[in-house]
């Protein structure tokens, strides 16, 4: 999360204005608009979430229904866990899932293979024929800024929150100059930003070996996808 609390935020906002105090009720505002805007300019890793859930069974259509968590921007993988025989359900839009059902509610029941989002509820079919259990791995959008005492979801960007909220501020009185002018050196500071957290080098895909430095059976092994190197 962030260092800096609301309070020492918005001190920090309002030095790009001379310390003027007629923006003091909006600056809050400000800063939310930032957070939102930051969040939807890079997949941060603050905002990836992990949950479990149990789907309901009372043997009935209702059974299809799973809630999400709450605050949820985008669902990344939905897996029904049931021990060896786990599998990724496959997303379909709710124009395709729909389309599936062939303007009837099919009541067979057996292992959900698809799922869909409508809001903060999840749609599989087919429908369950148990209550099973569901890992689910997601995006949530950053929490409001309200009290002084609050910090930013976003982990250790605190210069970007306040160089966007300055520019917005700027850009809301009219001077554009300078809006363009804290954007510009925004723009360079989440470039940098984004570059840093897309650097993992141990995720680069290679065929796996064993401690002889051998291939190990590549059958056995979705990972695998080429030579060792």
């Amino acid at each position: 999360m962030g260092t800096l609390t609301v309070a020492d935020l918005k001190t920090e906002v309002k030095s790009f204005h001379g310390n003027r105090t007629d923006l003091d009720s909006r600056l809050v505002r400000f800063l939310n608009f930032a957070q939102i805007r930051i969040a939807r300019a890079y997949s941060w890793p603050e905002f990836e979430k992990q949950a479990t859930a149990t789907g309901s069974f009372v043997n009935d259509l209702t059974d299809r229904f799973i809630t999400l968590p709450s605050n949820i921007r985008s669902v990344r993988s939905f897996v029904l866990e049931d021990t060896s025989q786990s599998h990724k359900l496959a997303y379909k839009t709710p124009r395709e899932f729909d389309r599936l059902y062939s303007g009837t509610r099919h009541s067979s029941k057996r292992r959900p293979v698809y799922y869909t989002r409508w809001q903060e509820i999840a749609e599989v079919s087919p429908v369950p024929d148990q209550a099973y259990d569901y890992e689910i791995r997601y995006v949530v959008w950053p929490t409001d800024l309200v009290n002084d005492g609050d910090t930013s979801d976003l982990d250790r960007k605190d210069e970007l929150l306040i160089l966007l909220a300055a520019s917005i501020m700027h850009h809301s009185l009219g001077n554009t100059t300078k809006g363009r002018d804290l954007f510009g050196m925004f723009a360079r500071l989440i470039e940098e930003a984004a570059r840093d957290e897309s650097v993992e080098p141990d995720s680069e895909i290679m065929a796996a070996v064993n401690d002889q430095g051998r291939i190990e059976e590549y059958w056995t092994n979705p990972f695998i996808n080429g030579m060792p190197r």
